[in-house]
């Protein structure tokens, strides 16, 4: 929670004025934490469970980024940007792709909005990696061994594991088309916070007359898109379609 806690700081941080943000978790059921305004506001947010921690974590990332998508599209902001920080494991887990993620992959190129994932994968039994055959004990020898048993389905449940793992990463691959981060440890997410807040910053805002009565010329607001052009510091960028 500490490395989650300053990631939305830095966020709380990024953006130009104006800039709105919301915060959802996804443990069990979808919680509005942080409902939409300004984004400074995100660094007074608690990120702590609410209530007790059940026995075996649950996850709706998919619920999540469904909310996720619907509270964005009733912004009227010009941008829109989604960051996803947890283990990318929806649900209880697959071994299979995800087609709920690929709908959501389109929905979100659809609604021309840009997602960040970050993932940092634990391995808990509380958070779904099975546990270890107990330890038996000879009284004589004092030598330590596991029921062959236990230990040949323990692998067996292992392997699936890590399985369901790596296609919670190739996922949320396909759902923010390649834009995430495998990370090593929690201090990782401070790092996707920066990407995150770069991404915000990343743009120019250009503020000209529709019409310029000395030249008498301007646009003909014909209702097409037209490329749009903006030179800084004498280098031209790459024509946009406006």
């Amino acid at each position: 929670v500490p490395a989650l806690q300053s990631a939305l700081g830095v966020v709380a941080t990024a953006g130009p004025p104006g800039s709105q943000g919301m915060v959802l978790m996804y443990r069990g059921g979808v919680e509005v934490r942080q409902a939409a305004g300004p984004l400074a506001d995100l660094a007074n947010v608690t990120l702590a469970p609410a209530g007790a921690a059940a026995a075996k974590a649950e996850r709706d990332l998919s619920g999540a980024v469904k909310r996720a998508i619907a509270e964005l599209d009733k912004l009227t902001t010009p941008r829109k940007a989604l960051l996803i920080l947890g283990d990318g494991i929806d649900g209880a887990g697959t071994k299979t792709p995800s087609s709920v993620m690929r709908e959501l992959q389109q929905q979100l190129i659809d609604k021309k909005i840009v997602a960040l994932a970050a993932a940092w994968q634990i391995d808990l039994p509380a958070l779904g990696s099975p546990s270890p055959p107990p330890l038996i004990v000879d009284p004589t020898t004092g030598e330590e061994s596991t029921d062959p048993a236990l230990e040949a389905a323990f692998e067996v449940a292992d392997a699936d594991w890590r399985k369901t793992k790596d296609q919670a990463i190739a996922d949320l691959k396909v759902l923010v088309d390649g834009q995430v981060q495998k990370l090593t440890s929690a201090s990782g997410f401070g790092g996707a916070a920066n990407g995150f807040s770069s991404l915000l910053d990343d743009r120019f805002y250009v503020t000209f007359p529709g019409f310029d009565r000395r030249l008498k010329a301007g646009f003909t607001w014909d209702g097409k898109e037209h490329p749009l052009m903006l030179r800084v510091d004498g280098q031209d960028t790459v024509a946009t379609p406006v």
